[in-house]
């Protein structure tokens, strides 16, 4: 009886959602493991978040008394991101294009500009859902591309 592999792309797939699993628990949860976390582990996760977020306390959820690890806007990406990558396994008719996920980062950026710019005050609403519509296109978008990249290569 011969073995049966798995693809490599749904490997892929699946380290992509526990990756970002993960990601979203250190996030959500170390608000709440802070006091029993020796220094070193909080340096780590600073070290990990300081990159890819202004961290500001006052544009942050806050959870256990204390402000969720990254901002509202960058927390609705990733959590958008991981229940996008599970839409992704759903096999489902309609499937976003690369054409979504830049429409959706024009929104976040509208969103971001006005921001930035002060022309008109973003609410927390807002922030969280034009960072989640971003993050969940292109999570579904970037999963459903490594499930189906070994089809793609036979097509063409």
């Amino acid at each position: 009886m011969a073995s049966t592999l798995v693809p490599f792309e749904k490997v892929g797939a699946i380290l992509l959602l526990i990756l970002g699993l993960l990601w979203n628990i250190i996030i959500w949860m170390t608000p709440v493991w802070m006091p029993f976390l020796p220094d070193w582990a909080i340096q780590m996760v600073n070290l990990l978040l300081n990159p890819v977020c202004h961290r500001t306390p006052e544009l942050s959820w806050w959870w256990n008394g204390a402000p969720i690890l990254v901002c509202i806007r960058c927390s609705a990406i990733y959590l958008a991101f991981s229940l996008g990558n599970l839409t992704g396994f759903l096999n489902l008719k309609i499937r976003p294009t690369f054409r979504w996920v830049w429409i959706s980062f024009g929104i976040l950026l509208l969103d971001f500009g006005l921001n930035l710019t002060g022309l008109k005050p973003v609410s927390e609403l807002f922030r969280a859902l034009t960072g989640g519509v971003f993050g969940f296109i292109t999570g579904w978008w970037l999963l459903i591309n490594l499930l189906n990249s070994d089809r793609k290569k036979h097509v063409q």
